[in-house]
């Protein structure tokens, strides 16, 4: 046997090898619906941990047919963690090996939250006094002091409002003639 033939087998011996030593990377896929109706969920969060840790290894969000994607995961034992606002979280285990490039995760199902909120009620009121650019409004509705009164009593009560002799000012300016 010859040297050149030697030196080739030996190389060849050392790529294959080196090639098997490699690892190789899987990409995972699945889809995420509604438990009950089976409609896709579009945009669920949808993050992979390692099992041991739960240290983050990656996440996406599902698409609008509810489908997500993870590429280039290494072997091990992971846990997916579904959410989606209105549902429960969903934590399911996950195994990945090496016989394939490509994992189908199927579908997974999320089950909606079921918890009842309580009534919520807003209430507002509107302000006694409303200043925009060109005026000044009051609203005497709600206002105990002046119940009961007159126009003229409401009025006298203002701020920057002064009635004299019959004549309603406003910061000096003559506004309306009251006659009594």
């Amino acid at each position: 046997m010859s040297w050149n033939k030697i030196i080739f087998l030996c190389s060849l011996f050392l790529v294959s090898t080196h090639l098997i030593a490699q690892k190789t990377y899987i990409t995972a896929s699945g889809l995420v619906k509604d438990k009950v109706t089976q409609k896709p969920i579009s945009y669920a969060t949808v993050i992979l941990k390692t099992e041991k840790d739960s240290t983050f290894v990656s996440g996406t969000i599902s698409n609008e047919e509810g489908r997500f994607t993870f590429i280039n995961i290494k072997e091990g034992k992971y846990i997916i963690e579904i959410t989606f606002l209105g549902y429960v979280k969903k934590k399911q285990p996950l195994f990945v090996g090496s016989l394939t490039e490509f994992l189908d995760l199927a579908v997974i199902e999320i089950e909606e939250n079921k918890s009842v909120l309580n009534e919520v009620i807003i209430t507002s009121k509107q302000e006694d006094v409303a200043q925009k650019l060109d005026k000044k409004t009051f609203t005497l509705a709600d206002n105990i002091s002046q119940n009961g009164g007159s126009v003229l009593q409401s009025m006298q009560n203002l701020p920057g409002v002064t009635v004299q002799d019959g004549k309603v000012q406003l910061r000096w300016f003559t506004i309306i003639r009251i006659r009594l």
